[in-house]
């Protein structure tokens, strides 16, 4: 496992509210809900994906390799907690909700959080 300095994890999560950003005003010429509901799956996605890299990468040290699994486990089991809180609010408290903009905006936000993480090692390897 590299580590991700802060900035890296910054990079990344601003690249997902950018993509959520983007995803939910093409979802307003849907209609208004589907903006709401896909900004919600976003925000969601990059929510959580942020509270897991800072949690597991900040004072990251490879010397403790079980320390890190630790932390992995754990920051992984609150981000589905997160996640579900956010799903579970969303929709019990918005009554038009679209679940199906919001699990499509979340699923495409979540995935290129890996995406680029796996790009950033690949540039760490050639440098």
């Amino acid at each position: 496992m590299q580590n991700l300095p802060s900035e890296k994890i910054r990079s990344v999560v601003i690249r997902q509210l950018i993509l959520t950003l983007l995803i939910s005003a093409a979802a307003f010429l849907i209609g208004k809900d589907q903006a709401a509901s896909a900004l919600i799956g976003g925000l969601g996605a990059s929510l959580t994906n942020a509270v897991f890299g800072y949690w597991v990468f900040s004072a990251y040290q490879a010397q403790k390799p079980g320390k890190l699994l630790t932390k992995l486990y754990v920051a992984e089991f609150a981000k589905l907690v997160l996640t579900g809180i956010i799903f579970l609010a969303a929709i019990l408290f918005y009554e038009n909700l679209s679940l199906v903009a919001m699990l499509v905006t979340y699923f495409i936000v979540h995935v290129t959080a890996s995406l680029l993480v796996a790009t950033y090692g690949k540039e760490a390897n050639k440098g």
